[in-house]
């Protein structure tokens, strides 16, 4: 099996699920530092990396030569596949197919846009997911160059900043809407940047193509590749070389280039693929729809390629995901929060339908959840066959595991859809700067948590005495070192020297707490705790996570001031039903969304289940929300309060709400 440390010597794995995570002598009294519990730790070592482990015993693998492998093992196996055609089927190209494309598509960059095979040249990538976008990736990598991709969200500002800090010559892009975007926005732009060569993967139409001048050099990806005769050869990179520069935009300021090498992703690669019961093997596959230009779906994409298994691509279009899903029937399912809450919504909403489908989906539900927090993920019970085939066929019916990560999600969601899908979820932390997960749940681990340390990676937490977190009670800022850590911040050595200690330790902002069996949970984030006018400390995400396990809540924003001793909060109702379904349980009908969220009584009883909620999660009395006001439309991406991977932009957001904020404010008394 590929990608798996199973006959290391130091990787001794158990099913013992009590004591995942262990100590590092001699770190007891003090750093507390602790890897996975499966390591066998050397009797001597100078370093952190001769404990850790980056990859199986006596191989040196690259994504490159992890490729080569794969492409030469499974020739006739199918590799990428899309939708596009019209049909409902999808059509494949063999791992066979897609070699040929990525030794042209390496050709053309040498020898028609002129990019030498080397780490110092960068190519930027300014698409969605498709074939093309993955298997240029490969060809860039063939030529050991380094892939910057770009993404919608980053905005046109960000976008000039990051074309003149990679000093790019070549772009590719997809649609005509990209291609003029980056024209107008960047190449144009009075502070843009003049690159050399645009690739783009569709036709564009001669009016489109005018917007260039006679120095932009403008190519058809098509084209370009048939008219390769003769492919140069590879230059393959080394471990150490680096594979791709992602862009994070953060809530503030510009955004930061984190530098990840074949290293880097190598090991974190091994460390989640170990973790995974079965591993990933030649007949998975793996629905692509979540950004290609993030750490999460990239790995999953160098992943699945290097086992031979297949991709397929949603029609880029979330609103027909399960349509995609149903077509391709993954084996595997990967997706954020926010998704697996949908998933739970709809078994919720399905659940208040009536009296009779009440009692059926609960008396499925429970028996199931006991089942999953036994340790036992199945999907072919009684229940399965009575209650939940229909929400397992939503993804196609044979996802055999799923993956959650890049924001925290409830152990009763997680858990209930665990139950319904009959299948193992696994639960991952990480960030952009670690590849993707530093921790990952093992199979069958139903415990609210985001498990131990992967293979590669190291954990501590420090403390942070203003919170009143101290490492020896086990709770504390988490800091990483490892394999999979990023070297630097890409040019900005300002803020690499802010993320990444004299020690080699990243600090991550985020408090997390080791639990009795050894895995980590997140329970906190450092750089957003304000204080109230009584001297105490809010986290509120903590708080905000707590409100919106309420079925009518899709989105909180918790708010509050120094000179102000109460908390209020902008609500966002559930558009997907659960708002109107609550409201209709609660007597509310014959109004329309808008008509709910301005309804006083509506306000109010949902100000009062959401304390209830609050309480029965144990937050204090200065933790609660006392107002809090309904707010009809989501936040998003688009309008610049959330980022990429949904996290809250909180100045933003209080910037956007800030009448509202006051008005509500003065409706509370101190």
């Amino acid at each position: 099996m590929v990608l798996t440390l199973d006959g290391h010597p130091r990787w001794n794995p158990t099913d013992d699920r009590t004591v995942q995570s262990q100590i590092i002598p001699g770190t007891e009294d003090g750093e507390r530092i602790r890897i996975n519990s499966f390591i066998t730790i050397p009797e001597k070592f100078e370093e952190l990396e001769d404990v850790l482990i980056c990859q199986a015993e006596g191989t040196e693998h690259t994504i490159y030569t992890l490729w080569k492998e794969a492409s030469e093992k499974f020739g006739k196996n199918n590799c990428l596949g899309d939708r596009r055609h019209g049909g409902s089927d999808f059509q494949w190209k063999t791992y066979d197919e897609c070699k040929v494309i990525v030794d042209k598509v390496a050709t053309c960059i040498v020898k028609d846009l002129g990019q030498a095979q080397s780490n110092d040249v960068r190519i930027g990538m300014f698409a969605g997911n498709s074939w093309e976008w993955t298997l240029t990736g490969h060809a860039v990598l063939q030529n050991k160059q380094v892939m910057v991709p770009l993404y919608d969200t980053l905005g046109s500002q960000a976008m000039r900043f990051i074309t003149k800090l990679c000093e790019f010559e070549v772009i590719f892009t997809d649609t005509e809407a990209r291609f003029k975007a980056f024209v107008n926005e960047v190449y144009k732009h009075d502070d843009g940047y003049k690159v050399k060569h645009i690739v783009c993967f569709s036709k564009l139409s001669d009016e489109v193509k005018a917007l260039a001048d006679e120095n932009l050099k403008i190519h058809d990806f098509t084209t370009l590749i048939e008219s390769v005769t003769d492919c140069i050869e590879p230059c393959p990179p080394s471990q150490d070389d680096v594979l791709v520069i992602n862009f994070t935009s953060g809530t503030t300021g510009d955004p930061k280039g984190v530098v990840l090498t074949h290293k880097n992703w190598i090991s974190d690669m091994h460390g989640c693929v170990t973790n995974i019961e079965g591993g990933v093997v030649a007949t998975d596959s793996w629905l692509s729809y979540l950004p290609a230009a993030h750490v999460f779906e990239r790995m999953m994409q160098l992943v699945f390629l290097s086992c031979g298994a297949s991709i397929g691509f949603f029609g880029g279009d979330t609103r027909n995901l399960v349509a995609d899903a149903g077509a391709l029937r993954p084996t595997v399912f990967g997706a954020v929060p926010r998704v697996w809450n949908k998933i739970y919504g709809k078994l919720q909403a399905a659940q208040n339908e009536s009296f009779i489908k009440n009692k059926l989906i609960g008396w499925a539900l429970r028996n199931k959840i006991k089942m999953v927090k036994n340790g036992i993920d199945r999907n072919d019970t009684i229940y399965d066959k009575i209650v939940f085939k229909k929400i397992q066929a939503l993804l196609g019916g044979r996802v055999r595991f799923g993956a959650c990560a890049a924001a925290p999600i409830k152990n009763e969601v997680l858990n209930s859809v665990r139950a319904a899908l009959g299948c193992v979820i696994h639960e991952g932390y990480g960030q952009t700067e670690t590849c993707a997960a530093s921790t990952l749940t093992v199979a069958h681990d139903s415990s609210p948590s985001v498990g131990p340390p992967v293979a590669c990676v190291a954990i501590k937490l420090d403390s942070v005495p203003d919170m009143n977190y101290l490492a020896k009670d086990d709770v504390g800022e988490i800091c990483m070192k490892g394999f999979n850590v990023m070297s630097c911040y890409y040019k900005n050595e300002e803020k690499t020297a802010d993320t990444i200690d004299k020690d080699g330790w990243l600090h991550t902002g985020d408090i997390g707490r080791w639990n009795a069996d050894g895995t980590l949970s997140i329970i906190d984030r450092k750089k957003h705790i304000f204080k109230l006018a009584q001297g105490e400390y809010i986290a509120p995400e903590k708080i905000e996570n707590v409100y919106i396990t309420h079925p009518a809540v899709a989105q909180c924003f918790l708010y509050g001031e120094s000179l102000r001793t109460t908390l209020i909060a902008m609500v966002f109702p559930d558009p997907e039903g659960g708002f109107a379904s609550w409201a209709t349980r609660s007597g509310f009908k014959g109004m329309s969304f808008d008509e709910l969220c301005v309804n006083e009584d509506v306000v109010a009883k949902l100000l009062a289940e959401m304390r209830d909620v609050g309480k029965g999660s144990n937050l204090f009395g200065f933790e609660q929300v006392k107002a809090i006001q309904l707010i009809p439309k989501l936040m998003s991406v688009e309008d610049d309060l959330l980022t990429p991977t949904m996290k809250a932009k909180r100045p933003q957001i209080t910037k956007w709400f800030k009448e509202k904020l006051d008005v509500l404010y003065a409706t509370v008394p101190e």
